[in-house]
């Protein structure tokens, strides 16, 4: 995210110094915030008017494993079939995903096996 802030004070530089860096760390005191990660107590302190690069509940999308997460509930819910159009993927931190891993690649390596 260094190259978003040298970005920004490059640009202030150019239209006249009108944008202000806040180096304190947790200060309420921006309109601009920019950050890699969140939490919730980012959200409650926005007031009217400050801009966050981030929206709530944002790990659904934002990651393999909320994508994942996403995908599969999607079959459940709504009897879509996501292996047409989405590849397949297990949430390693979760046990029973791990060993529906590790079925699958024996799976595949047997029928790599069987081709000719």
């Amino acid at each position: 995210d260094e190259h978003i802030r040298r970005a920004l004070l490059r640009r202030t530089e150019a239209d006249g110094g009108t944008w202000i860096e806040n180096k304190v760390v947790g200060s309420v005191f921006w309109n601009l915030r920019w950050c890699a990660t969140d939490c919730e107590d980012d959200y409650r302190r926005l007031q009217a008017g400050d801009f966050y690069n981030h929206f709530q509940n944002n790990r659904e999308l934002t990651t393999k494993a909320g994508l994942a997460r996403s995908m599969r509930r999607l079959v459940v819910e709504h009897q879509v079939d996501v292996d047409a159009f989405f590849p397949r993927c297990y949430d390693m931190s979760v046990a029973s995903e791990r060993e529906d891993f590790v079925l699958d690649f024996r799976r595949s390596a047997a029928v790599a096996v069987l081709r000719p």
